[in-house]
């Protein structure tokens, strides 16, 4: 009897927690499928410079990067008050968690910038960074410099592929958009942060001086890095 008891009870701990790891993967399956991106989001989010059909892994992946961290696109918010936005979205490695920081360049001159990091890099709908921070006009007019020496504004969307250059294994940098949206343009930049690329200087002084992202401590990113 004792024996058969002691059956049973297993069997009972053992479908309590086989239902357990079923409804949490239910549950990861659906927060996976709510922010799998239509067609729509991405035609919304990038204008038609990134869409499934000329770039669907970036158009995909970004697009649901921002949909996870509740972002909107760029166009929404601009307007008298706010003449120009900017953002950029970064993959860091080397766990692959998404961060974004959007800068909103207001009519005076001076910003705010939106700071959000993902809990982890499976898509977590709760945020391990979202702040709001002040931005100088000195700021401001520092990343606008850079953007113009950058020629953002008329940088391919994707960069050509060079051949001629050694591709090493293992060794593949993070990966970014950049987008600005102002006076009915928009333009978005996809690069790896690598020292040679044109953008680099503009994306690290967003993430890092003005959206103040201090990736050796910054809490759950501790060994994230760009």
């Amino acid at each position: 009897m004792a024996s058969l008891g002691r059956r049973i009870w297993l069997t009972v701990i053992f479908l309590l927690g086989t239902g357990f790891i079923a409804n949490s993967l239910c549950a990861q399956d659906a927060g996976g499928v709510r922010h799998v991106p239509s067609s729509s989001d991405i035609g919304a989010f990038f204008h038609g410079e990134l869409t499934e059909s000329n770039h669907p892994a970036l158009s995909r992946y970004n697009a649901r990067y921002l949909l996870v961290m509740g972002e909107k696109p760029l166009s929404d918010g601009v307007g008298p008050s706010v003449p120009q936005i900017y953002r950029v979205v970064v993959e860091t490695r080397p766990h692959g968690i998404p961060l974004a920081v959007r800068l909103s360049v207001k009519a005076d001159g001076s910003g705010e910038a939106v700071v959000k990091v993902t809990q982890n890099p499976r898509f977590s709908d709760t945020l391990a960074v979202y702040r709001t921070e002040v931005v100088s006009r000195e700021n401001v007019d520092t990343f606008l410099k850079l953007l113009v020496t950058a020629s953002f504004w008329s940088e391919p969307v994707v960069e050509q592929i060079d051949l001629s250059k050694p591709v090493r294994m293992g060794t593949m940098a993070a990966g970014w958009i950049l987008e600005g949206a102002k006076e009915g343009s928009y333009h978005v930049v996809c690069r790896s942060i690598e020292p040679q690329a044109s953008l680099t200087n503009a994306v690290m002084f967003l993430a890092r001086s003005i959206g103040k992202l201090d990736l050796t401590s910054e809490g759950a990113l501790s060994s994230v890095s760009l």
